[in-house]
C-alpha cells in the first residue's frame, strides 16, 4: 500500500514537461503521417521514463539490456540501413551519376556548425554528432551519437526525425532567397531520366560502390556497405518475388522499436538541459547552411556550363530515404513553371545523398 499513488507524489515539473513533450511528438506523427512510427514511439518512450519511480531504466532491468543490445551497441542503426537500402531504388541516380558530385555541397554546413559547436564548448565529438544533423538520415545520425555522444543521443534521435517535418516551412522560402525565378525556372532533359537501365546495371551498382567506398574510407564500409547490400537483396531477391515487398515494413517496426528505446533514455534531468537548447539550434542552421550551400554551389557552377542546372536541386541533398526534399523542390520548380516536372532529378540527388553521407559519417568517425 505504501506505494500506491508514489509516483503523483514523486511528479515534478519536469516529469510533466516531458510529458506533454511525449503526447506533442505522438500527436505530431499521427497528424503529418512522417516518420510517425519513431515519433510514436519515442513519444511513449519518453512518456513512459518519465513516471516516477518506474525501474524502466534501471541497471539490470531488460529494457536496460534491450537498449544496450540494440542501440549502444548499434545493432538497430545498422540493421535499418540494410531495410532503407532495401528500399531505396538508385535507377535515378544510376541515369545521372552526376547527381553525387552535386550532393556534395550539401555537407559543407556540417563544418561551419562542427567549428561553431566546438567553440560554444561542445567537445569536439559531441560538435561532430551535431553538426552531422543537417544532411545524414536518422540511422548515420544515431550511430555517430553512439560513437561520440552517448548523452545527447536522444535529442539527437528527436532533431534527426523531425526535421523533416520543418523543411516545408524552412526550405521553400531559403530557397528563393538564393535564387531568381530564371534560375527556377531551368527546365531539365526530362527524356535522360526516362531510359531504361539493365538488370546487370543495378546488381553492379551496389558492389562498385561498396568497393570504391570502402577502399577510399574504410570506416564508412560498415554504414555504405550495409546500405548496399539491402539495395543488392532487392534487385537480387525482392524484385523477383514482388509479394516479399510488404516485408519492408520491417523498416516501421524496427524504427518503432529503436525509438521507444531511445525515449527509454529521456528523462527530464538529461533532456530539459541548456546543453539541448543549444544543441536544437545548432542542428537548425546545419539544415540551413547544408541546403544554402548546395543551391549556392550549383549557382556558381553553372557560370561555366553551357548546359545550365536549375540550382534548387542543391538542396535535395540532405534526409536521404524521406523524400521531403525531393518533394518540396518539385512542388516549388512546378509552382515557378508549369509542367516542369523535376521530380526524377530531385529523387536521384536525393539516392545520392544517402551515399556520400555514409562517407561523410565514415570520415568524421575516422578523423574526430
Amino acid at each position: 500500500m505504501d506505494h500506491l499513488f508514489s509516483g503523483v507524489m514523486g511528479l515534478t515539473g519536469g516529469n510533466i514537461t516531458m510529458f506533454l513533450i511525449g503526447f506533442f511528438l505522438i500527436w505530431l506523427a499521427v497528424k503529418n503521417k512522417v516518420s510517425s512510427s519513431f515519433l510514436v514511439s519515442l513519444g511513449f518512450g519518453t512518456i513512459l521514463a518519465n513516471i516516477p519511480f518506474t525501474p524502466i531504466a534501471i541497471e539490470g532491468s531488460p529494457i536496460t539490456f534491450l537498449l544496450r543490445s540494440g542501440i549502444f551497441l548499434e545493432l538497430l542503426p545498422l540493421a535499418l540501413l540494410v531495410v532503407i537500402g532495401a528500399m531505396s531504388d538508385f535507377s535515378y541516380l544510376i541515369r545521372w551519376p552526376g547527381s553525387l558530385f552535386y550532393s556534395i555541397p550539401a555537407q559543407f554546413g556540417f563544418f561551419v556548425v562542427l567549428s561553431a559547436a566546438a567553440a560554444w564548448g561542445f567537445t569536439m565529438k559531441q560538435a561532430a554528432a551535431v553538426s552531422i544533423l543537417g544532411a545524414v538520415h536518422g540511422p548515420a545520425a544515431i550511430y555517430v551519437a553512439t560513437q561520440f555522444a552517448i548523452g545527447l543521443l536522444g535529442p539527437i534521435a528527436l532533431i534527426a526525425y523531425v526535421h523533416p517535418l520543418l523543411q516545408p516551412m524552412l526550405q521553400p522560402p531559403l530557397i528563393k532567397l538564393l535564387t531568381s525565378k530564371k534560375d527556377r525556372c531551368i527546365r531539365m532533359d526530362e527524356a535522360r531520366m526516362h531510359r531504361p537501365v539493365s538488370e546487370r546495371a543495378k546488381i553492379l551498382f551496389p558492389l562498385v560502390i561498396t568497393l570504391a567506398v570502402g577502399l577510399v574510407a574504410p570506416f564508412a564500409a560498415t554504414m555504405i556497405g550495409l546500405l548496399m547490400f539491402g539495395n543488392l537483396l532487392r534487385e537480387c531477391v525482392l524484385l523477383k518475388c514482388p509479394e516479399t515487398l510488404a516485408e519492408t515494413d520491417v523498416a516501421k517496426w524496427l524504427t518503432g522499436i529503436m525509438g521507444f528505446f531511445i525515449g527509454a533514455t529521456m528523462s527530464a534531468d538529461t533532456f530539459l538541459t541548456p546543453e539541448v537548447a543549444v544543441l536544437t539550434g545548432f542542428s537548425l542552421l546545419a539544415i540551413l547552411l547544408d541546403v544554402a550551400c548546395g543551391v549556392l554551389f550549383i549557382k556558381i557552377i553553372n557560370i561555366a556550363l553551357t548546359k545550365k542546372i536549375n540550382p534548387m536541386l542543391g538542396a535535395c541533398g540532405v534526409s536521404f530515404f524521406l523524400p521531403s526534399s525531393a518533394n518540396i523542390f518539385a512542388d516549388v520548380a512546378c509552382e515557378e513553371n508549369h509542367g516542369n516536372s523535376m521530380t526524377c532529378y530531385a529523387n536521384s540527388i536525393h539516392a545520392a545523398n544517402g551515399i556520400v553521407a555514409a562517407i561523410v559519417s565514415g570520415l568524421v568517425l575516422i578523423c574526430i
